[in-house]
């Protein structure tokens, strides 16, 4: 797990990925939330903010949203992942 402490809106837009690309925003959770309420427009935006995605249209990527049942609390996440 990759976890950084600055803002993204730092980053100068060099490590933007080309072409069409797939987002898959993982929510690991202890009790899953109806999938209507797993939504990662926001992490999206501000890829797109930064610079790393070229934009969020239908022809620049492909989104995919899914929730992982885990064990424990300690061990919820958000995993974003760009494919």
């Amino acid at each position: 797990l990759l976890v950084c402490d600055e803002s993204v809106a730092t980053k100068t837009g060099k490590e933007r990925v080309p072409g069409r690309v797939r987002v898959r925003i993982t929510s690991r959770r202890k009790r899953l939330i109806d999938p209507d309420n797993c939504i990662g427009k926001f992490a999206v935006d501000c890829l797109r903010y930064a610079g790393v995605l070229q934009g969020d249209a239908f022809k620049d990527i492909t989104y995919e949203v899914r929730q992982e049942k885990v064990a424990r609390k300690k061990d919820e996440c958000t995993v974003i992942e760009i494919l």
